[in-house]
């Protein structure tokens, strides 16, 4: 009887440990589409942690030897700070790892830049983790 009681409690303790593991750890797929000539920014994530987002861009409107920037920013009660940036190809299938470490949880976004005037137009995927 003693025996059962312990492995219940057990078992209980590891699934309400684990539950909570998992409410601050997320992963998932963001797909969505791109039009701009100037900027654009993606959805909000609210990070419970240091996020890391893969960024990949399909395009289908661009200019040969061109690049699009993307920012990662942080909401914040003062503005918006950049956390990192990277740059992909407008007309090529390219990608782009945005992360910087220690910048905690919080509200995060991605903007798309283009500094040419030129539409740049395409599909992108955004997998993001923390």
């Amino acid at each position: 009887m003693m025996f059962r009681k312990i492995l219940s409690f057990s078992f209980l303790a590891v699934v309400l440990f684990s539950s909570v593991l998992t409410a601050f750890a997320a992963s998932g797929t963001y797909e969505s589409t791109y039009s701009l000539t100037g900027g654009l920014n993606s959805r909000t994530f609210d990070a419970s942690a240091t996020p890391k987002f893969v960024v990949a861009t399909y395009p289908s409107k661009g200019l040969k030897g061109t690049t699009m920037t993307l920012y990662l920013k942080k909401q914040g009660f003062f503005g918006d700070s950049d956390i990192d940036s990277g740059t992909v190809s407008s007309t090529e299938v390219d990608s782009v790892t945005l992360y910087k470490s220690g910048s905690g949880s919080g509200k995060y976004y991605i903007r798309f830049r283009n500094f040419t005037g030129i539409l740049f137009e395409g599909k992108v995927k955004i997998d993001y983790s923390w």
